[in-house]
C-alpha cells in the first residue's frame, strides 16, 4: 500500500522467547512494558486488540521521536512498521494521521497480514550495499559488515538491521551490560 510515506511494511524484530518472556494472554501489559524499557521509551499510543497491539514509541520528553511497532499476540512477535519515506520521527498527530491513512488497525486486529507484506528488496543492479559504506570497526578492531540489510538508527545512538533471517545485532564490551 503506497500513501504520503511511500509503501508500508513490517521488519520482524524479536519474539518473546529472545526476550525470556512468555506470553500467557493475562499479563501483556508487563510484555509491552518490558519492550518499552529495553528501548528506554513511552508508548504515546498503545492499542491493543485481541490478536494484536500497535505501539507509538517515543523517547520521553521527545514529541517527534515516535516510531511505530506492531506485536503479534497469536505468534509472539514484534514487528518495526516501516516506511519508504520517514518512519522513526513521528508526533502523536502524525501517528494517528499514518494509522487512519495506511489503515494500520487492521494489522493489529490480524497481525497475519503484517506477515504477507513484501519486504523491500535493493535494486537487481545494486544487489549490496558498497563494503566500504557496510564495515563498521569496534573498539578492539573487530570489523562488522552488514549487507543487504536496512538500517534502522534507533533514539538512542543503536543501529537495528532487518532482513529476512537476519533479527538483531547488540553488541556489548566488557562491563557494560
Amino acid at each position: 500500500m503506497n500513501g504520503s510515506r511511500g509503501r508500508v511494511y513490517f521488519h520482524k524484530l524479536f519474539s518473546l522467547g529472545s526476550l525470556g518472556l512468555k506470553d500467557s494472554g493475562l499479563f501483556v501489559d508487563r510484555i509491552i512494558s518490558e519492550f518499552l524499557r529495553i528501548g528506554e521509551a513511552v508508548a504515546g499510543r498503545w492499542i491493543q486488540m485481541p490478536h494484536g497491539i500497535l505501539i507509538l514509541q517515543m523517547v520521553p520528553g521527545q514529541a517527534d521521536s515516535g516510531a511505530i511497532y506492531l506485536y503479534d499476540r497469536d505468534q509472539q512477535v514484534f514487528y518495526l512498521v516501516g516506511f519508504d519515506g520517514p518512519e522513526d520521527n513521528l508526533t502523536v498527530e502524525e501517528f494517528e494521521q499514518v494509522m487512519a491513512e495506511y489503515g494500520l488497525l487492521r494489522f493489529a486486529e490480524q497481525p497475519s497480514l503484517a506477515r504477507a507484506v513484501p519486504i523491500p528488496q535493493p535494486p537487481a543492479e545494486h544487489g549490496r550495499v558498497p563494503v566500504e559504506k557496510s564495515v563498521t570497526t569496534l573498539p578492539g578492531g573487530l570489523r562488522l559488515a552488514a549487507r543487504n540489510c536496512r538500517s534502522f538508527p534507533s533514539k538512542q545512538g543503536v543501529r537495528w538491521y532487518a532482513r529476512p533471517g537476519i533479527v538483531h545485532f547488540s553488541f556489548q564490551g566488557c562491563g557494560s551490560a
